[in-house]
């Protein structure tokens, strides 16, 4: 056994480095393996920590501590569950985005973190604060990817390039790889933290579980693309992991983690079985029939009917909230859907197609604002910068339903769950702004402000390190609130009078559950009663329930078996309409008031003292004295980016044995992504050759520089080419309140050196071949891409239009003269049948060139010829037509082959190719060439790697012929 492992690892080892560098060497040295991006540019502090160098704002330091302590103190427990090692990691803290969340790469290893929460009830509040959510989580993956065993593929690259030993553990299902990190963070505040111990996380899957057509094994390890739940690889991942590390020990997924990085070509379904012992058809049946004998018998859901349908199913709908706009008339809000576009959109609650209202995003907690006459609506979403990274700021929005009129009422103001102030009931009067409060970013919380007319921002209470969640005004009586704060990890709900909104820290809530959430509230339009959704104890479905503050007295009223939230009363309080898991999606939900349940709580029976939660040490703050041991400095750049993080052989070969190249390959970048560069030193035909690119985006629109000095083998003989190009990408957003629209301009001059060397060719003294000739030319390149808007299940996009044109001229030239050339074009998008997926583009693209050609042709003709008609063409025209409509959404595959097929969708190609030099006097309708196409294509992933292929039929009907192609896109 021994010497197999050896044999195969050698094996598998040489196939790695024989592989990998021709991977990343396909486009050359200016092919960027690290990428760069422009980030504004604060001061920015380094705190140095035994493991971690955390780099934040300046101003951010309590945040900055916080994560520091977390990771110091969670390292070695997590490294007794996934392996691997740390040394001086890098951990980047933004402040400037509100559009949150972290991640981990393995390419210049670092994770990177915003520090404003994410918005909305995606995370379990009972774990504490952001920072307590995220930094854990994180932390497992950024050792997960350290663990390079021994005798294993990655530890040979990781030899020669570190980064990319690290990514190899990116083939594992990702669904293995959330997982393992939401079983830890649910164990960080043991038995309430975590996902794990969150209903509302894991209700996705024990929907799907409980009903006749669950998730496969595949299916719960793999990331969905075109389904909801777009976190269902986090949600069913933990499930199996969870199941998997009691069931057979906690080493059970480290083992399968290293069995999988040293044989990868087995599958992960051979890892599983390493470390369990059984085949992964007998592990999914037991779990399985686990998993379903605890939700059997599923609860008896209240009498309750699907109000809305959306256009095609229900299984489209994933509604974000909804409210009454009346007593027969719903509006609902919504992300991108299936086959329908963002926004707020209105429905009979009798049923019946919904008709859209307004277009436009949100942000992600769909906290929305209607004046009691139902014409006035506040809402927040987000603005991306026009050239900064993931900078993306919240700003609040004014909307009459009426008259449609949009406005924007502030500006950079970072605001979420906006409700209009008490006394605002009279709604707008042209310009007149009567006020709202909202939630503002606070570092890593929000604080309560209030704006008045011209957006003017006042502070009302901030609760940090503690934060506000909600804050809804009553409709019957002005300045009474019903307010939710997460303090210490305890969210729960608080009546306040007046602007008293500061005695939430000193008194205990109205409604709160030491072992329970409460998720929103909404109050009943008389103000008598508040409307909450939440749950009690531990991890029991949501539920929605009423709170009658004057009897003290909680009512529960839905018993749906996979939770219930959003809650809003009809005006006349005959029925409740709120949000369910269905399956897997969330759909909205009217129960009749005779339905309504009616088991009472006193809410102190659940809620014995919370002062002590409240006041209790927070995650890792024992280790506050650690901070006299840790160094806090300025950050600095320096030069440490040119040090290679990467040094991997190269080698290509060739029929003629002069031409093969072998040598090496370099790579390196800075943390911050602003400066990277790639170089290559390879020996061919006795010579010495270079490449190099660098690129630089410290300023806007930064600049980048490509040099080299390389051979050209032609059918002439061996070219010696040297030279260099310098360009400026300048790249912009333009605002859209729903789909994307951006332009790319990128200038640049290029000067060229080339002779013959080939002594085969070359003879002493003939004129011509014995010196260098020299080109230089100014180039550029520009687009706009306009209204771009894509649905989940779009092959390609719904609507949108692309402009560009590319052009070269030489300024100088010592062996031609005139050398330019332009390529141009539009492509339009459309969708003839929105609701099924179906896609359009139309295109026209036009060549024009000298004889000394500066652009190739293969781009502009299509499979369907039978070559390439149109090689060597100077001045071209093309007309394409491209229809795309979906066969089958499959999203199912295998775990012991690493196969995932997500689609199948059927392609219909027209291709028109005209030759203008080839014209002679011909009408156009009889000189261009044209041929139709049909391609039946399959979306699927192969270690997790996407691929799209398809085996086309192309039939140029004036010639007869018929072509036979396979191609991938």
């Amino acid at each position: 056994m021994m010497v197999l492992r050896a044999v195969l690892w050698l094996l598998f080892g040489l196939f790695g480095c024989a592989v990998l560098p021709a991977v990343f060497r396909a486009g050359g040295a200016s092919a960027q393996v690290y990428e760069n991006v422009h980030r504004p540019k604060p001061d920015l502090r380094q705190l140095d920590t035994p493991r971690f160098r955390v780099i934040f704002p300046a101003g951010e330091e309590s945040a900055a501590f916080r994560t520091a302590r977390i990771l110091e103190d969670q390292y070695p427990i997590i490294k007794s569950l996934v392996g691997g090692e740390l040394r001086r990691f890098p951990v980047v803290l933004n402040a400037h985005n509100d559009l949150s969340n972290g991640y981990v790469t393995p390419l210049h290893f670092r994770t990177e973190i915003e520090i404003p929460a994410i918005k909305g009830p995606a995370l379990n509040p009972r774990t504490g604060g952001w920072i307590e959510n995220v930094a854990p989580h994180e932390l497992v993956h950024a050792l997960h990817f350290s663990n390079i065993p021994d005798n294993s593929i990655p530890r040979l690259v990781y030899t020669f390039w570190p980064d990319m030993g690290r990514a190899m553990h990116g083939a594992a299902p990702f669904g293995m790889i959330e997982g393992i990190a939401v079983f830890h963070e649910s164990n960080v505040v043991y038995g309430s933290g975590g996902r794990g111990n969150y209903s509302l996380f894991r209700d996705q899957t024990r929907a799907m579980l409980a009903g006749d057509a669950p998730w496969s094994l595949a299916q719960h390890l793999n990331p969905a693309f075109y389904s909801f739940p777009g976190n269902r690889h986090y949600t069913a991942g933990f499930e199996f992991i969870n199941w998997l590390q009691y069931t057979y020990g906690m080493e059970t997924t480290r083992q399968s983690i290293e069995y999988f990085v040293r044989y990868p070509f087995f599958g992960y379904g051979a890892a599983l079985r390493h470390a369990t012992g059984s085949r992964t058809g007998a592990l999914y049946r037991a779990y399985l029939s686990e998993i379903r004998a605890a939700l059997d018998p599923v609860p008896e859901s209240v009498t309750a009917t699907a109000a809305i349908t959306l256009p095609k199913t229900a299984e489209d709908a994933h509604i974000g909230r909804a409210v009454w706009l009346d007593n027969a008339r719903i509006l609902f809000a919504q992300g991108t859907q299936y086959n329908s576009r963002p926004g707020f959109y209105v429905a009979e609650a009798s049923g019946g197609t919904p008709r859209l209202l307004l277009e436009t995003r949100q942000v992600g907690d769909f906290r929305f604002s209607l004046t009691p006459d139902r014409r006035h609506l506040l809402y927040s979403r987000y603005h991306s910068h026009p050239w900064f990274e993931n900078t993306h700021i919240m700003d609040v929005y004014h909307f009459e339903t009426d008259t449609r009129r949009l406005q924007r009422l502030t500006e950079g103001a970072r605001l979420h769950a906006p409700a209009f102030a008490p006394g605002s009931s009279g709604g707008f009067s042209g310009d007149v702004f009567p006020g709202f409060t909202a939630l503002q970013t606070d570092s890593e919380t929000s604080r309560l402000v209030r704006v008045s007319e011209g957006g003017a921002v006042t502070e009302l209470v901030r609760l940090k390190p503690d934060t506000w969640v909600q804050a809804e005004p009553s409709p019957a009586e002005a300045g009474r609130w019903a307010v939710i704060a997460n303090r210490n990890g305890i969210q729960a709900l608080w009546l306040v009078e007046g602007d008293d909104f500061g005695s939430v820290t000193g008194r205990n809530p109205d409604v709160g559950f030491r072992n329970g959430v409460v998720l929103d509230a909404a109050w009943a339009a008389d103000g008598e009663s508040v409307l909450l959704s939440g749950w009690m104890r531990g991890t029991e479905s949501a539920q929605v329930y009423r709170f009658f503050p004057a009897e003290n007295e909680l009512v529960q009223l839905t018993n749906e078996p996979f939770g219930a939230t959003s809650p809003d009363l009809r005006p006349d309080g005959g029925a409740l309409l709120y949000i369910a898991q269905e399956g897997q999606s969330r759909v909205i939900r009217v129960l009749a008031a005779e339905h309504f349940g009616t088991r009472s709580f006193q809410p102190f029976d659940f809620q014995p003292e919370l002062q002590d939660r409240f006041a209790a040490t927070r995650l890792s703050d024992y280790r506050e004295a650690d901070l006299e041991n840790w160094t806090l400095g300025a950050y600095r750049t320096g030069f440490d980016w040119l040090r290679p993080r990467g040094v991997v052989p190269v080698l290509e070969l060739s029929e003629r044995s002069r031409e093969s190249r072998f040598g090496v390959m370099m790579s390196g970048g800075d943390v911050l992504r602003q400066h990277s560069w790639q170089a290559e030193l390879t020996i061919s035909d006795r010579r010495l050759w270079a490449e190099m690119f660098y690129r630089n985006t410290t300023f806007y629109p930064g600049w980048q520089m490509e040099a080299y000095y390389r051979p050209r083998f032609t059918n002439a003989g061996l070219f010696t080419e040297r030279g260099g190009e310098v360009s400026l990408p300048f790249f912009g957003r333009i605002e859209d309140r729903s789909r994307n629209s951006f332009w790319q301009f990128r200038p640049g001059i290029a000067a060229r050196e080339f002779r013959y060397t080939d002594d085969l060719f070359i003879r002493p003294g003939q004129p011509g071949f014995d010196g260098w000739f020299t080109d230089v030319s100014l180039k550029g390149f520009a687009a706009l891409y306009w209204r771009w808007q894509q649905n989940i299940r779009d092959i390609m996009p719904n609507t949108g239009t692309v402009l560009f044109v590319q052009g070269e001229q030489f300024v100088y030239s010592d062996r031609d003269e005139g050398v330019q050339g332009m390529r141009f074009g539009v492509n339009q998008y459309l969708s003839p049948w929105l609701s099924r997926n179906h896609g359009l583009m139309l295109g026209a693209e036009g060549l024009t060139q000298t004889r000394t050609l500066l652009y190739g042709t293969s781009g502009l003709v299509y499979d369907g010829f039978e070559t390439n008609i149109l090689a060597g063409a100077r001045n071209a025209a093309v007309l394409r037509a491209r229809y795309a409509l979906p066969l089958r959404y499959v999203d199912d595959g295998f775990i012991s082959v690493p196969f995932f097929l997500d689609r199948v969708y059927l392609a219909l190609q027209a291709n028109y190719v005209l030759d203008l030099n080839a014209i002679d006097g011909a009408p156009l309708t009889t000189a261009g060439r044209a041929v139709y196409g049909i391609e039946l294509r399959t979306s699927f992933r192969l270690y997790n790697l996407p691929l799209d292929i398809g085996l086309g039929l192309g039939w140029e009907p004036t010639r007869g012929k018929v072509q036979v192609f396979g191609n991938t896109r």
